[in-house]
């Protein structure tokens, strides 16, 4: 499998991008956050990660024991800044860094951490009015609910991007530019089937066909399959999670 290839076609990733225009394209400049939000496995993390590394200097993860303080210090680390036990010396260093460097946008992952604490988020509010920076916000799909708990934070998402099930095209896709062999559609189309688009289950099928058909020649299809498990009791259990 080519796993250092990132599969840029696929209708969640385009939703994103485009969603990501719209947020970048916005009259009021306050309203700059890109809320993304989805089940697990549907890529919204790895897609996070590859759009990040291409246009900004921070990606983060938020923790679950996150304080405004700790936020500040990851974000100094992210920005190659020095560390402070003030945290009003971080915030300043942070937002001037930022708008230094023409206010690259800020991606954080697993918002819904951040989301529980109210001093948390308003940090992240207050760091992205001051340097009118973009924040790239991942979460769970009850993310947005948690948002509108706090309508000074609500007001601020220009765009809700939701992440859903990889179609029976994206899955193709998948296979096409991944999978070290050639897949029939049968096959791509019962991986669709099997995982329920979910992309990491996808990746771990198609690393069982490569592992199964050693030996096959041509296109590998349903039938050169049979009896084989395309997924595990894991994978099921993710599905019905």
């Amino acid at each position: 499998m080519k796993t250092g290839h990132f599969v840029e076609g696929l209708s969640n990733v385009q939703r994103f991008l485009a969603g990501q225009r719209t947020t970048e394209q916005r009259g009021a400049r306050e309203a700059n956050w890109h809320l993304v939000k989805g089940e697990p496995g549907y890529g919204k993390s790895r897609t996070l990660m590859w759009w990040g590394a291409k246009r900004t200097l921070a990606v983060l993860r938020a923790k679950a024991d996150w304080t405004p303080a700790w936020l500040l210090r990851d974000l100094c680390q992210a920005l190659g800044l020095q560390q402070s036990y003030r945290a009003n010396v971080m915030f300043e260093s942070v937002c001037n860094e930022l708008m230094t460097r023409g206010c690259p946008p800020i991606v954080i992952d697993e918002i819904d951490h951040a989301a529980r604490s109210f001093r948390v988020i308003e940090t992240l509010r207050d760091i992205t009015d001051t340097s009118e920076c973009i924040l790239v916000a991942g979460g769970m799909k009850d993310a947005e609910a948690m948002m509108k708990r706090y309508p000074q934070i609500y007001s601020r998402i220009a765009k809700v991007t939701s992440f859903g099930p990889a179609t029976a095209a994206d899955v193709s896709q998948i296979c096409e530019q991944l999978c070290d062999v050639e897949l029939a559609p049968d096959l791509a189309d019962e991986i669709t089937r099997r995982t329920q688009g979910r992309v990491r289950l996808v990746m771990n099928a198609i690393a069982r066909v490569e592992l199964f058909s050693k030996g096959t020649r041509g296109k590998v299809g349903l039938a050169d399959l049979k009896g084989k498990a395309l997924i595990t009791a894991d994978d099921r259990a993710e599905i019905a999670a």
